[in-house]
């Protein structure tokens, strides 16, 4: 994909794209390929996709469990704060 097609996906200014494919270029992330004027970015290693798909699902799966922690906490305070105000 080239440069304006992921701005468009990712919703961020032209600049931004290209200083994170500066980044992920130097760390051989991704790879370009120039066709005209046109300059098309891939993973390096397709099974990249894969890792990065498994990840965000971890960190979905991370986030929903620390909801659920965060709820008990919260619970458990407005039930002490009720005990402590009926004392």
């Amino acid at each position: 994909m080239d440069v304006n097609g992921l701005q468009q996906i990712l919703g961020i200014s032209h600049s931004s794209v290209s200083q994170n494919l500066a980044i992920l270029r130097a760390h051989h992330l991704v790879q370009e390929r120039r066709q005209g004027r046109h300059v098309y970015y891939s993973l390096t290693n397709p099974s990249f996709s894969d890792w990065l798909l498994d990840g965000l699902q971890f960190l979905e799966t991370g986030l929903a469990r620390h909801e659920d922690i965060r709820a008990a906490v919260e619970a458990a305070r407005r039930l002490w704060m009720k005990s402590n105000s009926a004392s």
